[in-house]
C-alpha cells in the first residue's frame, strides 16, 4: 500500500506487489478519516488531497463520486444523505440528478484518475507490449457470474497482435477464485488492489501503461481509464454477465446502462484499432470529465470553498423552486452526533 508519507507509487512498486497477490487482494476494513468514508474508496481522497497540497489528515466537505455512472437518473441515497454540502460533480450528465435530488451544491471537477496522471507524468515509461484484460467484477455485495473458463480460452485464442495477455482481476474476484480459469491457461494475473487501498489508481495507471491495447467485457470505468492511460481499448461483446445479490442491494448499487449510452459505447469500441481515434477520445474526455480538469492551486480553493459552505451554509436555487437556505452542514452534524449520544444514553437507562 502506498504511504501518505512517502513519494508516489512507481511501476517499479506495482510490479513487486504483484509477486503476491493474496496479500494484495485480501479483504480488509475501511480505514479512513473522511466524514463521508467513501469518498475513500479507490484512494480517491488520498489523490485529490496529495494534488491539492493538502494534509492527508485534513476532512473533506465535498463527497467524491467514486466511479463511472452512465445514468442520468440514478442517485446513491449514501450520497444524498450525506451531511456535506459539495458534490465534485466529474461526469457533466449526472450535473442535473445531483442538483434535483440533493440539498447540495454542485461544483464541475475531474476524475480523481486524471490527477493520478498528472502527477505521474514524470515516471518513467516501460515498453508497451500486448493487451491488459478486465473481466466484468463483482464488488462487497455484488457476485458477478459468466463463463470464465470460456472467456479464458476465447482470450488464448485471439491475433499475435494482442498477445500477450495480462488479465487484471479485482479484489474480489480474486478471493472468490474467478481467476483460475486463466491461469490455468498460463495467462498471467495481476490487480490493482483492494477497493479501500489507497494506491489503487496508481497501481492501475502502471499496470495499463505497461500495454498496448486494454479489453474488457464491461462498459465501465476501466474503458475510460485505461484509454487516458495510453492504451487503445475494445470490449469483447460475447460473455453475459450474470449480478447476484438481493433485489434491495442491486437496486442500491447498480445502475443499468441507459440503451442509447450502451449503443453509443458498443458502436465506438466493438472494433479493435491500433489507436485511439479522436472519436473515441472526446467521449472518454466527455464522461471523465476533463473540461474541468484544474491546476493543484485552483482544485485547493475549490476544496476549502467547500470548506466554507460547510461551516456558514448557502442559499440553494433548484430549478423552478424558490431559494433556500440551507443550514451549515456543521451544525447539522453536530446535532446528529448529540442525538446519537443522547439515544446511547436512554437506551442504557431503559436497558436497565
Amino acid at each position: 500500500m502506498i504511504s501518505v508519507k512517502h513519494s508516489l507509487l512507481t511501476l517499479e512498486d506495482t510490479l513487486a506487489s504483484q509477486k503476491d497477490l493474496g496479500q494484495l487482494c485480501t479483504d480488509r476494513p475501511l480505514q479512513t478519516n473522511e466524514m463521508f468514508a467513501p469518498n475513500a474508496y479507490y484512494g480517491n481522497d488520498y489523490v485529490l488531497k496529495k494534488y491539492a497540497n493538502l494534509s492527508q489528515t485534513y476532512r473533506l466537505k465535498a463527497i467524491i463520486p467514486h466511479g463511472f455512472t452512465s445514468s442520468e437518473d440514478f442517485i446513491w441515497a449514501a450520497e444524498a444523505k450525506s451531511p456535506l454540502p459539495v458534490v465534485l460533480c466529474w461526469q457533466p450528465h449526472r450535473e442535473r440528478i445531483y442538483k434535483e435530488k440533493t440539498d447540495k451544491v454542485v461544483l464541475r471537477s475531474a476524475a480523481p484518475f486524471l490527477h493520478v496522471m498528472q502527477m505521474l507524468k514524470e515516471q518513467a515509461q516501460s515498453e508497451r507490449r500486448g493487451t491488459i484484460f478486465f473481466p466484468a467484477h463483482s464488488t462487497h455485495y455484488v457476485t458477478a457470474q459468466m463463463d470464465f473458463e470460456a472467456m479464458a480460452e476465447m482470450l488464448t485464442q485471439l491475433g499475435d497482435e494482442y498477445k500477450p495477455i495480462t488479465v487484471c482481476i479485482y479484489w474480489r474476484d480474486f478471493n472468490l477464485g474467478h481467476h483460475l480459469p486463466f491461469e490455468k491457461r498460463g495467462l498471467p494475473i495481476v490487480s490493482a488492489g483492494h477497493i479501500y487501498d489507497p494506491a489503487f489508481l496508481f497501481r492501475f495507471y502502471h499496470l495499463c501503461s505497461m500495454h498496448r491495447y486494454a479489453a474488457s467485457n464491461e462498459l465501465g470505468s476501466q474503458l475510460f481509464y485505461s484509454i487516458k492511460s495510453g492504451c487503445s481499448y475494445f470490449y469483447l461483446d460475447k460473455f453475459e454477465t450474470t449480478l447476484i445479490a438481493d433485489d434491495p442491494i442491486l437496486k442500491r448499487d447498480s445502475a443499468p446502462i441507459p440503451p442509447a449510452t450502451e449503443a453509443a459505447l458498443k458502436s465506438l469500441f466493438s472494433t479493435p484499432r491500433p489507436f485511439t481515434t479522436a472519436e473515441q477520445m472526446k467521449m472518454v474526455d466527455y464522461y471523465l470529465g476533463t473540461d474541468y480538469f484544474k491546476s493543484p492551486r485552483s482544485l485547493r480553493r475549490q476544496l476549502l470553498y467547500a470548506e466554507m459552505l460547510d461551516k456558514f451554509g448557502f442559499l440553494l436555487h433548484n430549478r423552478g423552486k424558490k431559494a433556500r437556505f440551507v443550514v451549515p452542514s456543521y451544525y447539522r452534524r453536530i446535532s446528529m452526533s448529540l442525538m446519537d449520544i443522547v439515544k446511547r444514553k436512554l437506551s442504557r437507562l431503559w436497558g436497565d
